[in-house]
């Protein structure tokens, strides 16, 4: 397991999106339950904001994730802001132009690719179960993270990959190019 300072080395990819190959055209509540292993309880609970392509979504059980679909989870935010972005707030009838009507039910379940962000606590508490498993993340957020990556013990090492092909990390800096993806993972 990642230890904390460690996982906090990896908050800017996390904010920044990390891609992964799943099953789309689910709702939000299967994405996040069934594929990444997330409990309903931490989803009613832990999970309070959820803005999908942009929008807030308040019903997790009939909005869908299609294909590219970018997912960001918060949370609690403090103020008024966070009352306002809530899911299913009080709040929630006021922000119906930049709500997910979650009336698009895709016809069929296909693999396709969803962008995550991670904001705040979720960071922590939800990351390093998806490093473990692997996402995507672009060259340039790459480049950027291996700038502020310490080699210290208990950071672990990093593992990546470019079309099939293991990058080793004393090879990574040198490889990365704009407009390409490396599937990062910490074993």
């Amino acid at each position: 397991m990642l230890t904390h300072e460690a996982v906090a080395g990896f908050l800017s990819l996390f904010q920044s999106g990390m891609g992964m190959r799943a099953q789309v055209g689910c709702t939000v509540e299967s994405f996040l339950c069934e594929q990444l292993g997330i409990d309903r309880r931490y989803l009613e609970d832990r999970i309070r904001t959820i803005f999908l392509d942009g929008k807030a979504v308040d019903e997790v059980k009939s909005t869908f994730v299609r294909d590219g679909s970018v997912l960001a989870l918060s949370a609690a935010m403090p103020g008024l802001l966070g009352a306002a972005l809530k899911k299913g707030g009080p709040f929630a009838s006021l922000r119906s132009s930049v709500s997910h009507n979650g009336k698009r039910n895709p016809s069929e379940k296909v693999e396709g690719t969803v962008i995550l962000k991670l904001f705040n606590f979720l960071s922590r508490e939800i990351g390093p179960n998806l490093l473990a498993k692997g996402l995507w993340v672009r060259d340039r957020e790459v480049k950027t993270f291996l700038e502020t990556w310490p080699s210290s013990p208990g950071r672990g090492p990093i593992r990546a990959f470019s079309k099939g092909v293991e990058i080793p990390p004393d090879r990574l800096p040198g490889s990365l190019r704009p407009s390409k993806y490396i599937f990062v993972f910490l074993p």
